[in-house]
């Protein structure tokens, strides 16, 4: 079972207008694309870009009591001027922390929190943090290896709401459980918010084969509660991992089951009936065209309106598929598109998608695996299949093993990146030791 999950990510595109104009300028009048040169290239070029082009700015987030191996920035999110970092293995101990950022005046800077997040009943080994997802006022955050009633890591999610002046360090103020919970159902392993609707995926569950569970606001706010629905898979069996990783738009769930089939994977579509939610099963299932067994297609997801993205970082190279929903409604399909980067890329590891990109991340990306975070534009026409990112985002760390790309998010101009080993350090034999993790906010400007 996959150990750290990213949650639901972003709206829309991060800065790439100006690389872009650059690119397409490029493939006009220069007999020389940076798409034509050697990988290795490519990736130097487009991390000098991230960090130069006047049009491109990047801050630093931290956490003011990191130490390593944290695993800050595990799993980001961010909705307009608030960005949440998961630091899951906090303090060693795997207790876990989560971190609130909210932009301080008119810009972006280098900053610690503005908030901590913390669970009342967290003990260690809980993972708290190993998902987040974020809906205006409102912060999600998954615990899959907490023990609940005597229950080993059962899991729990955990609803913050932010204070009427602020954010500010607090406890929860609900907690979310599944009525059938048992030993190892790692609930919490995904989740995802969009409005007053929460979803949260449990790729042990009661079965076995995995389950998600639907949580409604009651009218008079978030409060402790059990689930409004169970959402599972017509053809789950054993050990799929059926919710480690999860999303929501408006109606909308789509749940990855990246183990399915030997690991080849499976996600799947759930689209809430007019009476409201109920237990159910798919609306549709989403597969790749060219499915292999170990390409763990749904290690990643994320959806914005009638678009879907789907990571499969084991696929060859590693890769983002698009499904664009049928005029007639979801329905079991295959891709619309397949995006991929240089090889050696493992991108899909973390995926976001807004109405006109998509991003990738590859926190395994090069020999030492500083990684990288690719972003693909959607063309005029429509989604295409294609192996040339728009952008690659980088940092050009002093070692190596730094993770970026760990986890991805994007809202309006500003995306947030999570590198959860970085800064890290010698002695390097043969992986560098692990920094406490870093963010990144990159704003176009």
């Amino acid at each position: 079972m996959s150990k750290l999950r990213m949650a639901h990510l972003g709206i829309t595109l991060v800065c790439t207008v100006f690389f872009s104009t650059l690119a397409l300028a490029a493939d006009k009048e220069s007999p020389t694309k940076l798409s034509d040169l050697l990988p290795e290239d490519q990736h130097d070029i487009s991390a000098a870009l991230a960090r130069e082009l006047p049009g491109l700015q990047n801050f630093t987030l931290t956490a003011s009591d990191g130490v390593n191996g944290d695993y800050f920035g595990g799993s980001v999110a961010i909705d307009g001027n608030t960005v949440v970092v998961g630091a899951p293995n906090f303090v060693n101990h795997l207790t876990g922390e989560v971190y609130v950022f909210v932009k301080p005046g008119s810009s972006w800077k280098d900053m610690t929190q503005t908030a901590v997040l913390t669970a009342s009943d967290g003990a260690d080994g809980a993972n708290f943090g190993t998902a987040v997802a974020i809906s205006g006022d409102t912060v999600v955050v998954g615990a899959p290896a907490a023990n609940v009633n005597g229950n080993f890591a059962q899991g729990e999610a955990y609803v913050f709401v932010k204070p009427s002046k602020g954010w500010k360090s607090t406890t929860e103020t609900a907690t979310l459980l599944a009525t059938d919970g048992i030993s190892y159902c790692a609930f919490g392993s995904g989740v995802g918010i969009s409005g007053n609707t929460v979803v949260v995926g449990s790729p042990g569950g009661a079965s076995n084969a995995g389950s998600s569970y639907i949580f409604v606001q009651p009218v008079g706010g978030w409060v402790d509660m059990t689930e409004t629905a169970e959402l599972t898979a017509s053809d789950g069996v054993d050990d799929d991992d059926f919710g480690a990783a999860a999303s929501i738009s408006g109606n909308t769930v789509i749940i990855g089951a990246q183990n399915e089939g030997t690991a080849i994977g499976s996600s799947y579509i759930f689209v809430e009936p007019p009476a409201g939610w109920a237990n159910m099963t798919e609306t549709a299932e989403l597969t790749a065209s060219d499915r292999m067994e170990g390409d763990y297609f749904g290690w990643s997801v994320s959806l914005s309106g009638n678009t879907a993205v789907v990571g499969s970082p084991y696929d060859g190279r590693g890769a983002a598929y698009v499904f664009v929903q049928p005029v007639t409604g979801w329905s079991s399909m295959t891709e619309t598109a397949k995006l991929t980067a240089p090889a050696g890329t493992e991108i899909g590891m973390s995926v976001a998608i807004s109405p006109q990109a998509v991003v990738a991340g590859a926190p395994f990306t090069n020999p030492v695996h500083q990684g990288a975070a690719y972003v693909f534009l959607k063309p005029d026409g429509g989604w295409k299949t294609t192996s040339k990112a728009n952008l690659a985002l980088a940092i050009p760390f002093t070692n190596g093993f730094d993770n970026f790309g760990t986890g991805v998010g994007i809202s309006g101009k500003t995306g947030v990146v999570g590198a959860a080993s970085a800064p890290s350090s010698p002695p390097c034999n043969p992986k560098c030791k692990a920094g406490p993790g870093e963010a990144f906010v990159f704003v176009e400007q």
